[in-house]
Parts: structure tokens; C-alpha cells; sequence
């Protein structure tokens, strides 16, 4: 086929519209063919080029801004992900609208927690990881479990064995860790991270790999950084990963941190206020204050009986996280604690009686946490 120049083009479509004037002037019986009707044909023939140059011209533009320069763009859809990059859901890509970079077949991201450059992300299966800044593949997937980076490492999973990696995907800790999904997500706080070896049990880690915690605990768990609560036979403690020494024994039935310190259960149920220093700064501690009511015999509208508010309250002690921890004790309308946390649950059989349960068995208190004969 021969090649039509940009000259030949042009050339045709003037003497094309050029004789479609000449048939329609002659259709409305102009038929001037001197040089001034020959001039006004031209300059008409003209004119109407330009407008269809403009018009195809602009119907170009548009196509191309509609369709190349700009995607649709559906605003709840996409998620930011830096300044020039974001990633649709619905379309499966992530893309960088300054350079048109795109990623495509993404089931998911997850960006780093402390600003790291890198995001994880899944396709056909595997994970890799692409740079957030400029959208570009990085790590390829290949991995069957990726985590995000913290601290310029991550942990991905390979031949059922978890291990860390840098940025350029080069292996820097090399113990064989397996997968538990009760982990704390494989990331580094403060230089630490929680792993756990073939027994399930778990241990903390440094950035060079090296065991601060062996594992042997049957949990780990992270406050800020460098306190680290740690449970072993069913009790907890704390450890602290700076000096490297267990500042709390594991001697506790639950164990919170907070800006102000510790908040122990003791043996018995009863739970302390510790400072950081670890002497005491609240004797009583509840996890939770309730009112007890008593049915009164009286008969309501609907025919049920009201239930009336007894004289005394209600505490409870430990955690709704595990309910071994849980206890209740009889409070004073002042708020003195009157029995220690004993029972399973306290219910009220009239203005200042109760009855107390513990593991399925009943007695009888009174105001003032006596047993009544």
C-alpha cells in the first residue's frame, strides 16, 4: 500500500470540499465564474477547512485527555497512597497520574505504619512490594506471605519458612521462624520484634536476629517500644527490652500499661495501681462498677415484676479479654470495697441481700459482705 503524505492529505481534502462548494453553489444558482466568484468559492472553501480542522482537532483533544492523559477517576474508589500515586480497588491497579506508571491484578495494599517508602501489596497470590512514591514494582511478588516493612525490614514467608528482608530483597535475618496467625503482624518496635519458632512458643528479637526473650512464653505483647508483657504458665509480667530485665516476675493473673504505670491482678483477684518506679499509687483498682437490683414483688402495666436497686453495688476485677481473670466483689454505696473479688457474680434478693456465685455453688451476704447462716 503506498504511503500517503501529510501534503497529499490535505491536498485531497481541499479539492474535496473545494468541489462539494462548487456543487452546492451551483445548487443555490451561483454560477459567477469570473475571478471575484472564483475568490469568494476560495476564501468560503477556506474557511470551512479551518473550522474542520478545529473541530476534528478539538474532538482529538478531548478523546485523548478523556481517555489517555486523565482515567476516569471515581473519588470514593481510590486510596491515597502518596501525592501522585493511589490504587483502585474496583480496577485491581495501582497508578502514579503524574507518569501513567501502573501496576495491574492488585488484590490489596497495606502501607507501612512508620512512613516507610515501601507497600506491600498482593497479585495472582503473591505478595511483593512497590515504592509508594513512585509507584513502581520494587519486589516483585513472589512471596506466599509478605508483612510491611517497619524499620526498613520485613518478614515474608518462603517454603513455609518466615525470615526478614531489606529493600533491596536481600535476606538479613535468616532464622527459620513459622507463621502463627495470633502474631503481633511481624514487625519491629523500637529495634524489637516479636517471632515464634516451630514449638508455638514466642521470643523477642533484635534487628541482628539475636534472642533477647527466648521463646518460651505463650504470649508477647508490646506497649510503646521498650515494654514488653509477657505470659508464661498463665501468668504475666513485664519485661523491659532496654536493660534487658524482667521488671515485673510472671507472677500476675492480668497485667495492664498505661501512661501512669501498671495495673496488676494479684492471686487473689485483687488488682493494684503501680508506678513506674513500681510502688503503689492506688491500693484498689476495678476493671468495672455495677448496681445490683432485687426483684421487689411489685407488678408493673405489662404484668412483670419490677426489679428495684439494691443498697449496695457491684465490682469486678481483671479482663473481659480473659476470663479467667474475672471476678466480682460487694461495693459500698461509698464506694469501700466490702468483700474481695470471690464470686463469679453477685445478684440481689432484696433492698441490702445478695446472693453470691462461685463456680456454680451459692451463699448469702449481707450490706456488709457477711455470710448469712
Amino acid at each position: 500500500m503506498e504511503k500517503v503524505t501529510f501534503k497529499q492529505f490535505f491536498t485531497t481534502l481541499g479539492a474535496g470540499i473545494w468541489q462539494s462548494i462548487c456543487w452546492f453553489c451551483n445548487l443555490c444558482g451561483y454560477k459567477d465564474q469570473s475571478l471575484y466568484g472564483l475568490f469568494v468559492k476560495r476564501v468560503f472553501t477556506g474557511c470551512v477547512t479551518i473550522l474542520m480542522m478545529i473541530m476534528t482537532g478539538a474532538l482529538l483533544w478531548a478523546l485523548y485527555s478523556e481517555h489517555v492523559m486523565k482515567p476516569k477517576y471515581d473519588y470514593y474508589d481510590w486510596q491515597y497512597v502518596s501525592r501522585n500515586v493511589s490504587y483502585s480497588q474496583s480496577a485491581g491497579k495501582v497508578e502514579n497520574f503524574k507518569t501513567g506508571e501502573t501496576i495491574r491484578n492488585v488484590d490489596w495494599i497495606y502501607k507501612s505504619v512508620d512512613g516507610d517508602s515501601m507497600v506491600c501489596f498482593a497479585s495472582k497470590g503473591k505478595r511483593g512490594y512497590f515504592n509508594k512514591f513512585t509507584g513502581k514494582v520494587v519486589i516483585k511478588p513472589q512471596y506466599k506471605r509478605a508483612w510491611i516493612f517497619s524499620e526498613g525490614l520485613a518478614c515474608v514467608e518462603e517454603n513455609d519458612t518466615l525470615f526478614f528482608i531489606n529493600h533491596k530483597n536481600q535476606k538479613v535475618i535468616k532464622a527459620n521462624f513459622v507463621f502463627d496467625e495470633n502474631a503481633d503482624g511481624y514487625v519491629f518496635h523500637d529495634g524489637f520484634c516479636i517471632v515464634t519458632v516451630d514449638n508455638y512458643k514466642y521470643g523477642i528479637i533484635n534487628k541482628q536476629g539475636k534472642w533477647l526473650l527466648k521463646p518460651e512464653y505463650e504470649d508477647v505483647r508490646n506497649y510503646k517500644g521498650k515494654l514488653w508483657i509477657v505470659k508464661k504458665n498463665k501468668r504475666l509480667g513485664v519485661y523491659d527490652a532496654y536493660t534487658q530485665k524482667m521488671i515485673l516476675p510472671i507472677r500476675y493473673r492480668h497485667v495492664n500499661i498505661d501512661s501512669q504505670g501498671f495495673v496488676v491482678e494479684y492471686e487473689d483477684y485483687t488488682m493494684k495501681r503501680l508506678n513506674f518506679d513500681l510502688t503503689v499509687g492506688n491500693n484498689f483498682v476495678c476493671s468495672e462498677i455495677n448496681t445490683v437490683s432485687y426483684p421487689s414483688g411489685k407488678i408493673d402495666k405489662n404484668g412483670e415484676e419490677i426489679l428495684e436497686p439494691c443498697r449496695c453495688l457491684y465490682y469486678k476485677t481483671g479482663s473481659w479479654m480473659d476470663k479467667d481473670s474475672e471476678k466480682v466483689g460487694l461495693m459500698s454505696p461509698e464506694g469501700k470495697p466490702l468483700t474481695k473479688p470471690l464470686y463469679d457474680n453477685i445478684t440481689g434478693i432484696g433492698f441490702d441481700l445478695y446472693k453470691a456465685e462461685n463456680a456454680g455453688n451459692y451463699i448469702v451476704i449481707n450490706g456488709k459482705g457477711q455470710t448469712v447462716n
